[in-house]
C-alpha cells in the first residue's frame, strides 16, 4: 500500500512540475519497476490511477505518454504559490517511512485546497538542487535532516535554502524552523497507560545497532519512559533497560529469541517501535506467556499494519496530521512575513489502546 502511494505521489509530482513534458513517452513498465524497486502489478496500478486522472494516455501494446490536452489545461491555471518537499530517502525506499509519506500527503491536500503546488523532490537524485532552483519556491519542507545521510555538498545546499521547515529534526544543526514529535511526552503517555492498568514491573525494550550511538528519537523515548516511572514512584534500574543489538532489522526476531528469558522478568513492556512490539508478542506467545494477562506490551508509532494482526498492538500514534497542519500554518506565516523569528514546535502523540494491554488482576 505504501509502495503504491509513494510511487503515485512521485510520478504525479514529476508530471505536474514538468520533468516529463507533454506527449513524452514514459519508461516501460519493466524500467519503472526496476527504478522504484516495485512489482509490475504495483506499477500497473499506478499507471491506471494516472490514466484515470487523465495525466497520461494508455494504449494497448504501446508505452504510456503524457496527456497533452490535460497538461495544457493545467498549464493554463498556474498555481498561486509553489512549495517544495525535499525527501531525503531514495524513491524506492519511500514506502519504508509511512510517517513522512502521510505528512507529505496531508500537505499536498492543503496545497490543493488553495490552488498551490507542492513538488516532491528526492535529495538522492543527483540533479535535485537544479530541480529545486528551477522554480521560485516560497517555502521548502524536509524531514529528519540527519547530516550523516547526505554528502557534504548536499548538506551545504540544504543550509542555503531559506525558508526551510524541518519536520522531525534529529540533527544538531540549528535549523530556524522545526516541527517535531514530542518523543518524551508520547513515550511517557505509553508507560502511564501501562501503569494505569496496574503494571509496576515495566521493562524498556529498544533496538540499537552495534558500535553506534543510540538513535536520538529512541534515546528521547527512553527519557520519557524513565520520567513516567519516576512520577509514579516505581522502582527501575539498568535491569529494566533491555537493548537488542542488531546489524539489520531482518535479524531482529532471532535477536529477540536469544534474549527471550528477559520476557519472564516483567509484567509489562514498553517497546520503542511497533515492529519490536509485534515480535515481542510473538516470542512471548512462543514462551507460553499470556499476552496481555501475564505480560502487557505497548509499542510506539501507530503502525497501521499492527492494527490488523491478532492481538492488535497497543501503541501511541505519531502526530503526522498535527505536524502537517502546523507546518502548513507556519509556511503561510513565512510567506506573509519572512522576518518570522525561529520556532521549534513539539507535538505529542495519541494513545491507541489495542489488545495487548489489560488490567492486571490481583
Amino acid at each position: 500500500m505504501y509502495k503504491y502511494r509513494s510511487i503515485l505521489l512521485d510520478m504525479e509530482s514529476r508530471i505536474r512540475n514538468g520533468d516529463l513534458t507533454a506527449e513524452e513517452f514514459l519508461p516501460s513498465e519493466h524500467a519503472l519497476a526496476a527504478y522504484y524497486s516495485a512489482g509490475r502489478n504495483t506499477i500497473r496500478r499506478v499507471l491506471n490511477d494516472l490514466a484515470s486522472q487523465e495525466l497520461i494516455c494508455k494504449s494497448q501494446g504501446r508505452q504510456c505518454r503524457i496527456n497533452k490536452n490535460q497538461m495544457s489545461k493545467r498549464a493554463a491555471v498556474e498555481p498561486e504559490v509553489r512549495l517544495a518537499y525535499l525527501n531525503i530517502l531514495p524513491l524506492a525506499a519511500m514506502d519504508e517511512s509511512p510517517f513522512y509519506l502521510d505528512i507529505f500527503q496531508m500537505l499536498s491536500r492543503q496545497c490543493s485546497d488553495r490552488n498551490w503546488a507542492l513538488d516532491l523532490i528526492s535529495i538522492c537524485d543527483s540533479n535535485w538542487f537544479e530541480r529545486y532552483s528551477a522554480y521560485p519556491y516560497k517555502v521548502a519542507f524536509t524531514h529528519n535532516c540527519n547530516y550523516s545521510l547526505y554528502s557534504m555538498q548536499d548538506f551545504q545546499r540544504l543550509k542555503q535554502i531559506n525558508p526551510l521547515i524541518v519536520l522531525d529534526n534529529i540533527s544538531d544543526h540549528p535549523w530556524e524552523y522545526t516541527i517535531n514529535p514530542d518523543h518524551r511526552a508520547t513515550a511517557a503517555l505509553a508507560v502511564k497507560h501501562l501503569i494505569a492498568n496496574g503494571r509496576k514491573n515495566i521493562g524498556f525494550f529498544c533496538t540499537r545497532q552495534l558500535h553506534t550511538a543510540l538513535y536520538k528519537p529512541f534515546a528521547e523515548r527512553q527519557e520519557g519512559y524513565e520520567l513516567a516511572m519516576q512520577e509514579a514512584n516505581l522502582p527501575f534500574s539498568e535491569k529494566n533497560l533491555c537493548f537488542i543489538s542488531i546489524y539489520h532489522l531482518n535479524f531482529l526476531l532471532d535477536a529477540i529469541r536469544r534474549q527471550k528469558s528477559l520476557l519472564h522478568e516483567f509484567d509489562a513492556i514498553f517497546a520503542v517501535t511497533d515492529l519490536l512490539a509485534v515480535l515481542l508478542t510473538q516470542v512471548a506467545l512462543e514462551e507460553k506467556i499470556k499476552v496481555p494477562e501475564d505480560l502487557s506490551i505497548i509499542g510506539y508509532d501507530g503502525w497501521k499494519i499492527a492494527q490488523f494482526i491478532t492481538p492488535r498492538i497497543a501503541t501511541v500514534r505519531q502526530p503526522a496530521h498535527e505536524i502537517a497542519m502546523k507546518a502548513f500554518d507556519l509556511a503561510i506565516q513565512l510567506i506573509n512575513n519572512y522576518d518570522l523569528p525561529p520556532q521549534h514546535i513539539y507535538l505529542p502523540g495519541t494513545l491507541i489502546p489495542g489488545e495487548t494491554v489489560c488490567y492486571k488482576k490481583s
